[in-house]
């Protein structure tokens, strides 16, 4: 790289003042590539001038924040309601929650991106692992799982699996693990929840 303009006038008018062919004409070409990569560090305007300047954009995970605990049992009461239709069925694999707030949540999901699964065929039971999976890295330990719903639809059974998370108020909230556009309440029966945090290391 050239450590001034003048150095790197003078390197190009010098290979002007001849023709240059083969191995010149090489040297010539890198050369002006690299008084260009000098001309546009000097002045960013005139890269956006010539072609939009590629930008990068770093992606600011939050730190999780927590606002109390819950025990397996108050865990228990609380997911208890949404049970409907026979089935109750619980696997709270841990003494106690952490609890964290509805927007801590949210603007964890900001920085996630939407999961893709590498094999045709992925179901919303895949999608929901992979969510949960990344949740318990960034936040081990905390109440958030797993829950399976199903409903009647025209007499046949329909399944579908959710990402669920117990709130600093005992409020639950249901995530579509695919778009994470659908965040609230849930009007399905649940047979079937997981909320199993990773241990802390």
């Amino acid at each position: 790289m050239y450590a001034s303009w003048g150095n790197a006038r003078n390197v190009v008018h010098g290979y002007l003042k001849k023709m240059p062919t083969g191995e010149s004409l090489t040297a010539l070409i890198t050369d002006m590539k690299e008084l260009l990569l000098f001309l546009l560090l000097l002045n960013p305007d005139l890269c956006n001038t010539l072609h939009p300047c590629p930008t990068t954009t770093t992606t600011i995970i939050p730190e999780p924040e927590y606002c109390g605990e819950l025990s397996m049992i108050e865990a228990s009461q609380i997911l208890r309601p949404y049970y409907r239709g026979g089935y109750h069925i619980e696997i709270l694999w841990r003494d106690s929650f952490k609890l964290m707030s509805i927007d801590t949540l949210r603007s964890w999901l900001d920085t996630v991106e939407i999961p893709t699964l590498a094999h045709k065929g992925g179901n919303c039971a895949d999608y929901c692992r992979i969510v949960q999976g990344r949740f318990s890295e960034w936040s081990p330990g905390t109440a958030f799982g797993v829950v399976w719903l199903y409903w009647d639809e025209g007499g046949e059974v329909i399944s579908h699996c959710k990402n669920v998370m117990i709130d600093c108020n005992g409020e639950v909230w249901f995530i579509e693990p695919q778009n994470f556009d659908n965040i609230g309440t849930n009007d399905k029966p649940v047979y079937f929840i997981l909320m199993r945090a990773k241990e802390e290391v």
